[in-house]
């Protein structure tokens, strides 16, 4: 974090955002670009997985494509200005892939922007300094000195609340620690000659940003429920009747149940080829 006259920032790098130099004007900014995720039901195997690689290729703004065949997720880096996450699933689900979008690099990269501004804290001052020695009716008039300063000086909603508890000599202000940090406050009561000090900080280390700002957290493998199709189990059953046949005899008759296999084993294969050849990929 860095910290100027009255004003905190927390320096945070960005992972996912780059701007590249545009072609047609120094002043116009280049498409944003970002790494979204996508589980993708139909991968099996890695011919599904080249497929997938040459129908995102040929797509404008898509960079580079990632495959984890294990996990079925897809990790494509894109200019999301150009062509967005939705797009891609779009793209993926019109070749009958079943893709779903799991992380958006858009909607990521505003999270990450920057720091919020409209966070408030509240900080704490000590008033002894000033309060001590004086008349009820003095401390009460200097009381409303200390807050009519504040609320003159700051017009612009940097500060919220301001409270002084005359007993305990302190003075509590609700601030936005983006615009007007505890020692701005500190510095604008001592330039009317009010002496105080801060008891606690609440804009300290700029925790308020980090607890605002969206913080990545690592990649997790989804956990997704997969089934085996029926016909595939019944295909199984009956091949493995069929091996009986091999025992001859009276159990040769079961050769014949292998037709029944090729018959519930074969569509599942056939349509599988057909998305191929519709893909042309050979």
């Amino acid at each position: 974090f860095e910290l100027e006259s009255g004003r905190v920032h927390a320096v945070r790098p960005v992972e996912v955002m780059e701007r590249r130099p545009s072609s047609a004007s120094t002043t116009e900014l280049s498409p944003q670009r970002g790494k979204s995720q996508f589980f993708v039901e139909k991968i099996c195997c890695a011919s599904e997985a080249n497929q997938i690689r040459s129908v995102l290729g040929k797509v404008n703004g898509i960079n580079e494509v990632s495959i984890n065949t294990t996990t079925k997720m897809v990790y494509v880096d894109h200019d999301f200005d150009l062509t967005s996450a939705a797009d891609v699933a779009s793209i993926l689900n019109a070749e009958r892939f079943g893709a779903h979008v799991k992380k958006d690099a858009a909607l990521q990269a505003a999270a990450k922007t920057g720091v919020p501004t409209d966070a408030y804290v509240q900080s704490t001052f000590d008033l002894s300094k000033v309060l001590s020695g004086l008349t009820e009716d003095e401390q009460e008039s200097t009381s409303n000195s200390i807050k009519y300063c504040l609320e003159k000086k700051f017009v612009n909603e940097e500060i919220k609340l301001t409270t002084i508890d005359v007993l305990k000599q302190t003075l509590s202000v609700e601030h936005r620690p983006y615009f007007l940090t505890a020692s701005g406050i500190v510095d604008v009561l001592d330039s009317h000659m009010y002496d105080v000090s801060i008891t606690l900080d609440g804009g300290a280390d700029g925790l308020w940003a980090l607890a605002l700002m969206d913080v990545d957290k690592e990649d997790t493998i989804d956990q997704h429920k997969t089934s085996v199709r029926p016909t595939i189990i019944l295909s199984g059953v009956f091949w493995i009747i069929s091996m009986f046949s091999l025992i001859g005899g009276k159990w040769d008759y079961l050769k014949y149940v292998a037709l029944l296999s090729v018959a519930f084993g074969l569509p599942p294969i056939a349509m599988k080829a057909l998305r191929t050849l519709r893909r042309f990929h050979f």
